[in-house]
Protein backbone atom coordinates (compact mmCIF):
# COMPACT_ATOMS: atom_id res chain seq x y z
CA UNK A 1 0.00 0.00 0.00
CA UNK A 2 1.73 3.18 -1.21
CA UNK A 3 1.40 6.17 1.64
CA UNK A 4 0.00 9.87 0.22
CA UNK A 5 2.09 12.46 0.06
CA UNK A 6 3.06 14.74 2.81
CA UNK A 7 1.01 17.63 3.33
CA UNK A 8 3.63 21.33 3.46
CA UNK A 9 2.25 21.61 6.54
CA UNK A 10 3.47 18.63 8.36
CA UNK A 11 6.80 18.90 6.74
CA UNK A 12 7.38 22.49 8.16
CA UNK A 13 5.50 21.37 11.24
CA UNK A 14 8.52 18.46 11.70
CA UNK A 15 11.18 20.79 10.99
CA UNK A 16 10.00 23.05 13.26
CA UNK A 17 10.28 20.86 15.98
CA UNK A 18 13.26 19.57 14.80
CA UNK A 19 14.99 22.91 14.96
CA UNK A 20 14.21 23.51 18.16
CA UNK A 21 15.21 20.16 19.43
CA UNK A 22 18.88 21.18 18.09
CA UNK A 23 18.52 24.36 19.52
CA UNK A 24 17.49 23.45 22.83
CA UNK A 25 21.23 20.70 22.52
CA UNK A 26 23.40 23.80 21.72
CA UNK A 27 25.39 25.23 24.60
CA UNK A 28 24.92 28.99 25.43
CA UNK A 29 26.22 31.22 23.03
CA UNK A 30 28.28 34.76 24.35
CA UNK A 31 25.37 36.54 22.26
CA UNK A 32 22.39 34.82 24.25
CA UNK A 33 24.04 34.26 27.91
CA UNK A 34 22.67 36.81 30.34
CA UNK A 35 26.09 36.73 32.45
CA UNK A 36 28.24 37.81 29.89
CA UNK A 37 30.07 41.25 30.97
CA UNK A 38 31.41 43.09 34.17
CA UNK A 39 29.12 42.98 37.62
CA UNK A 40 29.81 44.86 40.53
CA UNK A 41 28.27 46.33 43.35
CA UNK A 42 27.14 50.02 42.51
CA UNK A 43 28.59 52.27 40.39
CA UNK A 44 31.92 52.97 41.47
CA UNK A 45 32.81 49.03 42.40
CA UNK A 46 32.71 48.90 38.80
CA UNK A 47 35.41 51.57 37.99
CA UNK A 48 37.76 49.28 40.14
CA UNK A 49 40.23 48.00 37.72
CA UNK A 50 41.47 44.28 38.03
CA UNK A 51 44.88 45.12 39.27
CA UNK A 52 43.41 45.90 42.49
CA UNK A 53 41.61 43.86 45.07
CA UNK A 54 37.87 44.05 45.40
CA UNK A 55 37.47 44.46 41.46
CA UNK A 56 34.10 43.93 40.04
CA UNK A 57 33.57 40.08 38.24
CA UNK A 58 34.15 40.13 34.48
CA UNK A 59 32.26 36.93 33.44
CA UNK A 60 32.82 35.96 29.20
CA UNK A 61 30.98 32.50 28.34
CA UNK A 62 33.38 30.13 29.83
CA UNK A 63 34.63 31.27 32.72
CA UNK A 64 35.27 34.66 34.76
CA UNK A 65 38.00 36.71 36.68
CA UNK A 66 38.41 38.84 39.32
CA UNK A 67 41.21 40.58 40.68
CA UNK A 68 43.68 37.61 41.26
CA UNK A 69 40.81 34.95 40.90
CA UNK A 70 40.62 33.21 37.14
CA UNK A 71 37.76 30.05 36.90
CA UNK A 72 37.40 28.64 33.59
CA UNK A 73 33.81 26.88 33.47
CA UNK A 74 33.92 22.67 33.13
CA UNK A 75 30.06 22.46 32.68
CA UNK A 76 26.90 25.16 32.26
CA UNK A 77 23.76 24.45 33.12
CA UNK A 78 20.69 27.04 31.91
CA UNK A 79 17.37 26.82 33.06
CA UNK A 80 15.25 29.62 33.20
CA UNK A 81 17.32 32.71 34.70
CA UNK A 82 19.70 30.64 36.32
CA UNK A 83 23.13 29.07 35.68
CA UNK A 84 24.85 26.39 37.24
CA UNK A 85 28.83 26.29 37.10
CA UNK A 86 31.45 24.02 37.35
CA UNK A 87 34.62 25.36 37.67
CA UNK A 88 38.23 25.17 37.80
CA UNK A 89 39.53 28.24 39.34
CA UNK A 90 43.27 29.63 39.58
CA UNK A 91 43.00 31.62 42.80
CA UNK A 92 46.46 33.72 43.52
CA UNK A 93 48.38 30.70 42.14
CA UNK A 94 46.29 27.97 44.14
CA UNK A 95 44.11 25.35 41.50
CA UNK A 96 40.42 24.53 43.02
CA UNK A 97 37.28 23.59 42.08
CA UNK A 98 33.91 25.84 42.46
CA UNK A 99 30.76 24.87 41.97
CA UNK A 100 28.46 28.19 41.38
CA UNK A 101 24.71 28.84 41.02
CA UNK A 102 24.23 32.47 39.62
CA UNK A 103 20.92 34.27 38.84
CA UNK A 104 20.65 36.99 36.46
CA UNK A 105 17.43 38.87 35.91
CA UNK A 106 18.21 41.95 33.68
CA UNK A 107 20.53 43.51 35.14
CA UNK A 108 20.63 41.94 38.38
CA UNK A 109 23.70 39.23 39.19
CA UNK A 110 22.42 37.04 42.74
CA UNK A 111 25.39 34.73 44.13
CA UNK A 112 24.32 31.48 45.27
CA UNK A 113 20.87 31.76 47.15
CA UNK A 114 21.64 35.07 47.82
CA UNK A 115 22.40 34.98 51.39
CA UNK A 116 25.83 36.21 52.45
CA UNK A 117 26.56 38.05 48.92
CA UNK A 118 25.10 41.23 47.81
CA UNK A 119 23.79 41.73 44.69
CA UNK A 120 25.73 42.60 41.69
CA UNK A 121 24.69 45.08 38.97
CA UNK A 122 25.60 45.30 35.49
CA UNK A 123 28.36 47.62 34.87
CA UNK A 124 27.66 50.20 32.20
Amino acid sequence: MRMPPAKPTAILVLFAIACVALAALHPVRAADAAYVGTWGVDAEHCKTGQDQEGAPYVFRKDGYDQHEAHCTFKTVTHTGDEFKFTSECSVEGDVQSDDTVITVTGDTLIWGDGAGAPNLMRCK
